[in-house]
């Protein structure tokens, strides 16, 4: 299996091009078994978005689209909520993605429809807002498609929003929608407080001021998984890009994983790849070298 030898031995990408190729020629014939690329998971921040230019890597995404063009599924694989990459442009693309999954593995959409979601009880819901305004803190509903305000923001809100360039969702009140997660903003101090009261959630603090509050961890491994499986792929069939810790699991669920050369370090030794930095468009350079040089099979 592809994983098993190349990710005892990541691969970086180095200055000379034909040394890259040469090395990841070599990985490719050690490796017993290689299937075709049948779905390919995309990141979305510092993979196929500069986050520091504020643009997407528009070269990355053409490459992308050369991929799905010789047969090959593509998926967004991200953090964000749909109404947060759809209003950032990514259907805006030219790519007619075959599907998604969305916040880190809390929801998956493949061939028109949601093969896998996940929800608050509403009681908790309604409990947890109620905790929240007593404290005068403010929190985000996250919906399928949709995202609400539950009260103005607090300090900790606006600094969330001022950090990731986000819209602001409207100010809404909660009447029985489903939801998928909350974001809430509030300082550590309070974390000893809600989950306490609250102790079946769980709760990924990913910022000084904001936290994911969810019905189980959400892993972007699990969201590719079930994707995989209702197409009937195997794990050997597929391959992601990342550069982030959440991306691990995406390491986990497939046999090609590629990091960013802008990723992080544990993201790096975990990967089979190592491409270039998103701003030196470093998800076309690996696809095209893939495609171009046919050193993983496609079709």
């Amino acid at each position: 299996m592809i994983e098993k030898w190349l990710k005892w031995t990541p691969i970086v990408c180095v200055k000379s091009t034909k040394s890259c190729m040469k090395n990841i020629k070599a990985s490719i014939r050690k490796t017993k078994k290689v299937k075709k690329i049948k779905a390919a998971f995309f990141d979305i921040d510092w993979t196929l978005f500069d986050d520091k230019e504020n643009k997407w890597d528009h070269p990355s995404i053409e490459a992308v689209k050369r991929l799905q063009e010789q047969g090959v599924k593509v998926f967004i694989c991200t953090a964000r909520p749909y109404a947060s990459f759809k209003w950032l442009g990514a259907f805006d693309l030219g790519i007619k993605w075959d599907g998604f999954v969305a916040s880190s593995g809390g929801y998956a959409f493949a061939d028109g429809k949601y093969i896998f979601t996940s929800k608050l009880e509403r009681e908790d819901v309604e409990k947890f807002i109620a905790l929240a305004l007593k404290r005068k803190k403010s929190l985000e509903l996250v919906e399928l498609e949709d995202r609400k305000l539950i009260a103005p923001l607090n300090k900790e809100g606006k600094e969330h929003f001022a950090r990731f360039r986000e819209y602001v969702p409207a100010l809404k009140e909660y009447q029985g929608e489903d939801v998928e997660g909350i974001n809430f903003f509030a300082d550590e101090k309070e974390d000893e407080l809600f989950q306490k009261t609250f102790p079946h959630l769980v709760y990924w603090r990913y910022t000084p001021y904001s936290v994911d509050v969810m019905p189980f961890r959400h892993k972007k491994g699990d969201g590719i998984n079930h994707v995989l499986a209702y197409y009937g792929f195997s794990k050997d069939e597929a391959m992601a890009v990342g550069d982030d810790l959440p991306d691990l699991s995406m390491a986990e669920a497939v046999s090609f994983f590629v990091s960013m050369g802008n990723g992080k370090e544990e993201v790096k030794k975990a990967a089979s790849f190592v491409t270039k930095e998103v701003w030196n468009s470093g998800v076309k350079f690996i696809l095209d070298k893939i495609i171009d040089n046919k050193c993983y099979p496609l079709k």
